[in-house]
């Protein structure tokens, strides 16, 4: 019984010493140019952090109707909507997350439109319509 408890007792000490000196870092085998293979480190992971996307505002307009729509979502800081009728503005507002901005082109007259919608300094998105 005696020698039972020394075996038991040797082989924990030897598993422990051992454990103790291996390296825990995963380690892979990596081929060389030359085709030499030699140990290397896997890379560490990366975080995976998913940024959530500002999705730009949607732009929407209706022929028939003159009818223009810019839908912002939820998930924008908010933005900018310019109209210019022949190089004149005519509408303009700032606009917050989950806001909608509609007019109708044709109040305020015949010609070239332009729509820009911008971020601060930066144009999101810039249409041209023509309403006769």
């Amino acid at each position: 019984m005696k020698t039972d408890m020394k075996r038991i007792l040797l082989i924990a000490i030897a598993i422990m010493a051992t454990g103790a000196m291996t390296d825990t870092s995963a380690q892979v085998f990596k081929r060389t140019k030359d085709g030499n293979k030699h140990w290397t480190d896997l890379p560490k992971p990366h975080k995976s952090i998913n940024p959530t996307r500002q999705r730009p505002p949607a732009v929407s307009y209706d022929a028939a109707s003159t009818v223009l729509m810019v839908k912002f979502p939820s998930n924008n800081n908010g933005s900018t909507v310019e109209v210019f009728r022949n190089g004149a503005k005519v509408a303009g507002i700032t606009a917050n997350a989950g806001t909608t901005f509609s007019c109708v082109l044709r109040e305020y007259g015949v010609g070239n439109y332009n729509v820009i919608v911008s971020n601060g300094n930066t144009v999101i998105d810039a249409k041209k319509y023509t309403v006769r």
